[in-house]
């Protein structure tokens, strides 16, 4: 697989992320996952949930799903996801992993903070929070 930035990646993450402010949180169709992928989707054109979209309506059908992809979210994103980098080098549409309602959750870069899907709608986060981050885009041999 060989990912890079599409040429109106700025706009097209924008976008997403403006459709998003206010959107709560869903299961299967705004949640961090789905959030992430479809940020990541913007910026790069290639779909890293591909396989698992719409595969999980409920807690336990995701958590089933999480199982089967490697057990957590560090796991799928070592595998999906580009090169892990440190909180400091961050990018917009780089994927974080922070502490987020207890639990470990997916959350998109902008460029000075990072959002996550909440209750009301899209959360801001300092960058500092994250747990670690990982490139959205992936260039291999």
């Amino acid at each position: 697989m060989n990912t890079s930035r599409v040429k109106t990646w700025q706009s097209a993450l924008d976008a997403v992320l403006r459709e998003r402010m206010t959107r709560p949180f869903a299961l299967s169709e705004n949640d961090c996952a789905m959030f992430a992928a479809d940020c990541v989707k913007a910026v790069t054109g290639h779909d890293f949930a591909a396989d698992w979209r719409g595969a999980y309506r409920t807690e336990a059908e995701a958590a089933a799903g999480l199982a089967q992809l490697g057990g957590s979210l560090r796991k799928i994103a070592a595998t999906r996801l580009g090169e892990e980098v440190g909180w400091g080098m961050a990018q917009a549409g780089d994927i974080a992993l922070v502490h987020f309602e207890g639990r470990e959750t997916f959350a998109v870069c902008t460029g000075n903070a990072l959002c996550a899907p909440g209750g009301q709608g899209l959360v801001q986060i300092p960058v500092s929070r994250a747990l670690t981050v990982w490139r959205c885009c992936r260039k291999e041999d």
